[in-house]
């Protein structure tokens, strides 16, 4: 499905060519490269949302993520997301910059991890998994 795009050219700031002549672009710009942002920014929200609930639920693993005793166990919780972000962001945008990519079907994978974090993150959710 390609994406109809005015040519610059066409469109002459002296006027020479209507904009109802404007052609589209042979090449139009890839999404790829935004498509992997939003993807990524989903991954680590999604890695956040699940690795809350996990660290209640395995005290080593809450301690493995105390990573500054000021800043407890969430210190390492938001490092581990960050850096799941900025892995994904790095192989996906790699992977898609110079492509056009479907935004409709990226848009419901990163609606559903999205969800994946809000969910893991709300205190009612991960509060049922701490160990006793």
């Amino acid at each position: 499905m390609a994406r109809e795009t005015l040519n610059p050219r066409a469109v002459a700031s002296s006027g020479d060519m209507p904009l109802s002549e404007a052609g589209p672009l042979d090449s139009p710009m890839p999404n790829g490269a935004a498509i992997a942002a939003i993807l990524a920014a989903a991954i680590g929200c999604a890695v956040l949302g699940l690795i809350i609930p996990l660290a209640e639920a395995i005290i080593p693993l809450k301690n493995a993520l105390n990573w500054w005793n000021p800043g407890g166990p969430l210190v390492g919780k938001t490092s581990v997301s960050v850096i799941a972000y900025f892995v994904s962001w790095f192989v996906l945008h790699r992977m898609w910059k110079d492509r056009d990519i479907e935004f409709a079907t990226i848009w419901k994978v990163s609606l559903v991890l999205l969800a994946i974090g809000f969910i893991g993150t709300f205190p009612l959710f991960f509060e049922l998994f701490t160990a006793h």
